[in-house]
């Protein structure tokens, strides 16, 4: 009897120890598999767009071809993005650091330091993702002063 009371307490506990963590639905484990899946996504095209420099290839690969655009200075849609960006991206002296990288569900956020020929500042983006895919952005920039006040880094 007592062997059977202990096998059947190993069983339990081997039970438990495999079930999902208490509290989490089907619903939380896969929003949690799909940021996971958003993350692996943005980091593939921010390794492309700002490490690499490939405008082109980045969009084409990670972005909807009916992407929302929300800075006032680009229209919808991928081209015009590609157009503007590329010629900036060309400059052998422009450099683009990414020093953050935020996912929240279906956003990411991800903070850049700008270098391009001795002009620096930094740019924020916020994609927001749908179906493995980026479509929708949002962004922020500030140009660093020649003199800042604050000795704390910008990031």
């Amino acid at each position: 009897m007592k062997k059977l009371l202990t096998l059947a307490l190993l069983l339990a506990v081997s039970a438990f120890a495999q079930s999902p963590a208490r509290g989490q639905t089907a619903e939380t484990r896969q929003a949690k598999r799909a940021a996971k899946d958003n993350r692996a996504t943005v980091e593939k095209f921010a390794d492309l767009l700002y490490r690499q420099k490939k405008v082109a290839e980045a969009f084409n690969t990670y972005v909807a071809k009916d992407y929302v655009q929300h800075s006032p200075m680009l229209a919808d849609g991928t081209a015009d993005v590609i157009a503007v960006l590329t010629p900036m991206f060309e400059n052998p002296q422009a450099h683009f650091t990414v020093r953050r990288l935020i996912v929240d569900g279906d956003y990411a956020v991800l903070m850049i330091h700008v270098d391009t020929a001795g002009r620096r500042g930094a740019v924020v983006d916020i994609y927001r993702l749908e179906g493995g895919m980026i479509v929708e952005h949002w962004d922020v920039g500030a140009n660093f002063p020649e003199h800042p006040k604050s000795a704390h880094p910008f990031f």
